[in-house]
């Protein structure tokens, strides 16, 4: 295999995955004091230090079985942010500057689509953007071999089986760990859960 055919990415959502209800909640005090309206202490604030652990894990195990795995941001934080900011939020909260430039671009926004497929378009638009869109009406969407969109919403549609869903509640917590790495280091489709 070719360095390219060892990349996987990992679309990742922040609210439920990077914090939770639980997090946010035990330090809604201490932030509110700090933040006002500095749109990257907000960033920096909102992410979970532990949550951020658990990806570094994710991050590492797929290293270690040989694969590239890149992050795009598929949260609505990207609305307000660039991928600049989220390096410097991962960054002060303890993700390492190696791992931090593997943010490596962010999802459009579309208004089309619905409740049940409309972050599933938005990332496919990016697929389609960097492996090109099917061919043939009715094709199959183009999907690299591995991707893994860690969130705790299921407006996937055609991509809920590379879907790793979280809880408002918990954010990513260690039962999420081994899903992500099986997807993100997928050898064929037929090992899809």
């Amino acid at each position: 295999m070719s360095a390219c055919d060892r990349d996987s990415y990992l679309f990742l959502d922040i609210d439920g995955v990077l914090n939770s209800e639980r997090f946010l909640y035990k330090t809604k005090k201490a932030r509110d004091e700090v933040i006002e309206w500095n749109k990257e202490l907000r960033l920096r604030h909102a992410l979970d230090p532990e949550a951020l652990g658990r990806l570094t894990v994710i991050m590492d195990r797929c290293r270690g079985e040989g694969f590239n795995t890149k992050i795009v941001m598929s949260t609505s934080w990207r609305l307000q942010n660039t991928v600049g900011d989220f390096r410097r939020a991962f960054i002060a909260n303890g993700f390492s500057k190696e791992l931090a430039l593997r943010i490596i671009d962010k999802t459009p926004y579309r208004i089309d689509g619905d409740c049940t497929n409309r972050r599933g378009l938005e990332i496919q638009q990016w697929l389609d953007a960097r492996w090109g869109a099917a061919q043939l009406p009715g094709a199959a969407a183009t999907i690299p071999p591995r991707i893994c969109i860690l969130d705790d919403s299921r407006d996937f549609g055609h991509l809920l089986p590379h879907h790793v869903l979280t809880e408002w509640g918990d954010g990513l917590t260690d039962e999420h760990i081994d899903p992500c790495v099986r997807l993100l280091t997928l050898t064929t489709y037929s090992n899809l859960p």
